[in-house]
This record gives C-alpha cells, sequence and structure tokens, in this order.
C-alpha cells in the first residue's frame, strides 16, 4: 500500500503539473513571490531542483514541497517514495525521475529530460497547488 499509494499520489501530481508542449514559461505571481522569498531568485531555485532530482541515486522523484508547519518552500529528494514521510510537506511541483519515464527517449541521460521537462511545466497548476496547500496564507504575505 505504501508503494503503489505513494506512487499514485506522486504520478497524479507529475501528470496534471505538466502542459502541452512550449507552456513552461515562469511561475505565475504568489508562487514567483514565494520562491523569490525562500530561493532568491527564480534561477537559484531552479539550479537546485534541477540538482536535486539529477543526483538522486537510482529511482525517485525531485519534489518542491510546502511545508506547513515553516511556511516554507522545500526541494526534496525521495528516492524510494513509500518511505517519504517528511510530516507537513505537501508536494507542490515533481519531477518524476525513474527510468521509465525517460529511458526510451534520453537512455540514461537524466540531466537532458530533466532540463526538456522543465519546459513543459504548468505553472497555473503548481499555483494552484501552493495557494491550496497554504490555505490563503500566501496571499497575506504577498
Amino acid at each position: 500500500m505504501a508503494f503503489n499509494g505513494s506512487g499514485h499520489i506522486l504520478h497524479s501530481i507529475y501528470w496534471t503539473i505538466m502542459a502541452p508542449k512550449g507552456q513552461g514559461g515562469k511561475p505565475l505571481e504568489y508562487t514567483q513571490k514565494y520562491i523569490n522569498w525562500y530561493f532568491g531568485n527564480f534561477d537559484a531555485f531552479k539550479d537546485q531542483f534541477i540538482s536535486a532530482s539529477n543526483d538522486i541515486q537510482g529511482s525517485g522523484w525531485g519534489i518542491l514541497g510546502y511545508n506547513t508547519a515553516f511556511l516554507r518552500l522545500e526541494v526534496l529528494q525521495c528516492e524510494k517514495h513509500e518511505n517519504l514521510s517528511i510530516w507537513g510537506t505537501i508536494p507542490i511541483l515533481v519531477c518524476d525521475v525513474w527510468e521509465h519515464a525517460y529511458y526510451l527517449k534520453y537512455q540514461n541521460n537524466r540531466k537532458d529530460y530533466i532540463d526538456k521537462w522543465w519546459t513543459i511545466i504548468n505553472w497555473e497548476t503548481v499555483e494552484q497547488r501552493l495557494l491550496n496547500a497554504g490555505q490563503g496564507l500566501l496571499r497575506l504575505f504577498f
């Protein structure tokens, strides 16, 4: 149950945070402000997320999560999603780095896959996930 349930949740987020080809762009208002507040700027966040996702040993997930206890964003590596229990952290943006996600097109070049994946993020869905996770608190900060 832990393996399949966690995999289902992360895949459900993964499929909904991708947009048709060429729709990647930049985060929307609150996501951008919150990224800037916590990471300094978008490029610093993107570099950290890509590095964390690429450096996972074996298969797993790169995750941007909203920590409800500390009211902040966190970049997480998740090698074995069935063991992941970061209490109070809600996944906002996830990148599947299991080989089944990229091997047919990118073989062993995970970094190229992640770079290409980055261009199809649906930032509207990410923004809504962040606002839902923060239950409107983010609008008070910004």
